[in-house]
């Protein structure tokens, strides 16, 4: 797969696409089925499947600080574009001349300029350019002088209500998991290197594998029963805490695992987390000794979790 991560004015000029643009977070059923539709379209011209994003999303951009949190890391999202057969990613840099871009401007100096769109696959509430004022109506009537095609992807609904990338990040919130698993089409996960930590786990006995993150990374916060999958042949069952550690006053955003029966050193690896279900919040104890009191019964309480619901693992 081929990633192109360039502002509008240096994007270089391509043969031919078959496009479809978006934010795509977390890479869900619905956008799954748009790019099943782009996949049909890229065999049928044998042009390359053509995702357009942008870094920040438009949302992070214009919300800052208060902005909503990612379901997915960039890398994590581009692994997903290629799993799923996505042949070019182009990334713009999206800033304030390509949020000030009007949407006539967008499609003829950038889909038809410079990636020589020949279709554009899009679902029916698109919205596109300065102010979001570029529609689906907008892109048919370009196409007709700009001499490109224009598919409406197919709504994937689940009990008659369309699949979005906000009521994912509502589900995770609630810590519905099984929402969650039907939105995606797939458990919700983090992937990230595991890096050294202060071993004040290690310490109690509980070893730990840290993945530092941004605090925009996840909704989640909180301890969750978890599996892990990268370090051995079989996924490994833990718990996990995403959070800042209060109690021994952490200030760093991270997300820390403890596998269960497992003492090996995985520094510098990439491991996939999954998450199964929420048992608490993260709080502050007043003292070290209460926390690691709680771990044990977090370390119990999970144990007998998958023993219930996933005895033949």
């Amino acid at each position: 797969m081929q990633l192109i991560r360039q502002d509008q004015e240096r994007l270089p000029c391509m043969m031919g696409s078959v496009v479809s643009i978006g934010n795509y977070d977390g890479v869900h059923l619905g956008h799954q089925e748009v790019i099943r539709e782009m996949k049909t379209l890229s065999r049928k011209y044998s042009i390359p499947a053509t995702i357009v994003t942008f870094r920040p999303y438009p949302w992070q951009y214009f919300q800052s600080g208060n902005a909503s949190p990612r379901l997915t890391t960039f890398r994590d999202q581009l692994t997903m574009f290629e799993k799923v057969g996505i042949d070019r990613v182009v990334c713009l840099k999206f800033d304030r001349k390509l949020a000030n871009t009007e949407p006539a401007d967008f499609v003829r100096h950038i889909l038809v300029e410079k990636l020589n769109v020949q279709h554009i696959v899009v679902g029916n509430d698109f919205r596109f350019g300065k102010d979001r004022a570029g529609s689906v109506e907008l892109l048919r009537e370009l196409s007709v002088s700009c001499g490109f095609q224009v598919t409406i992807a197919n709504i994937f609904a689940i009990n008659g209500a369309r699949v979005s990338s906000s009521d994912i990040r509502r589900a995770l919130g609630n810590r519905d998991f099984s929402s969650v698993r039907k939105l995606l089409g797939r458990q919700y996960s983090i992937v990230g290197k595991v890096t050294y930590g202060d071993q004040r786990g290690q310490a109690w006995g509980f070893p730990t594998a840290n993945i530092c993150l941004d605090y925009n990374d996840t909704p989640l916060r909180g301890v969750f029963c978890v599996v892990v999958k990268g370090i051995r042949e079989q996924a490994v069952r833990g718990i996990a805490n995403v959070g800042v550690r209060p109690t021994v006053s952490g200030h760093k955003f991270l997300l820390e695992v403890h596998c269960f029966d497992f003492n090996e050193s995985i520094y510098g690896q990439r491991i996939e987390v999954e998450f199964c279900t929420w048992l608490r919040d993260e709080r502050k104890f007043d003292q070290p000794k209460i926390l690691r009191k709680q771990i044990e019964k977090d370390v119990e309480e999970a144990r007998n979790w998958f023993l219930k619901h996933h005895p033949n693992d």
